[in-house]
């Protein structure tokens, strides 16, 4: 337990320096540690996944700004594993992913999806009556559990 404070103290710190893909590797660290301790499904984890969450997208919106996209791009889908089915963090993530995409839709002709939710976010284009056929947009009631299991194995 000593350690996932430790870390998550120096990854705040980082944080507030402006130093935030480091604090993102901390935050990263410090969230395996949590799942070993606590199992993938513990409120303990769900914090720590929407604190994680938080410094993504903030950071994923600065590389937006400054046209980095793939960066940008790699930020969200870390982001979007992390949230849950009903939180507000995913909220914020699938406006970013809109961000995203709305950008690269202008960029080329057709923006690589990455899951059924971010195919949502490019669905804004679409007229409303397409959106449903083409777009379902929905996860199973585990998909949460399944990427915290995924993100603890690498």
């Amino acid at each position: 337990m000593q350690k996932i404070e430790d870390l998550t103290c120096k990854a705040q710190q980082r944080q507030r320096q402006g130093r935030t893909l480091e604090a993102i590797r901390l935050f990263e660290q410090a969230l395996e540690h949590r799942i070993d301790l606590h199992g993938p499904d513990s409120s303990s984890v769900r914090k720590a996944c929407d604190s994680l969450s938080d410094v993504l997208n903030g950071a994923a919106l600065k590389h937006l700004q400054s046209e980095e996209y793939e960066e940008a791009k790699k930020l969200l889908q870390k982001a979007e594993m992390l949230t849950g089915p009903d939180d507000l963090i995913s909220a914020v993530t699938y406006n970013n992913i809109a961000c995203y995409y709305r950008r690269c839709v202008s960029r080329t002709p057709s923006p690589r999806l990455t899951s059924p939710l971010s195919a949502c976010a490019i669905a804004i284009r679409l007229p409303r009556s397409s959106f449903a056929f083409y777009f379902p947009c929905r996860l199973g009631p585990d998909a949460h559990s399944t990427a915290m299991a995924s993100f603890a194995t690498g």
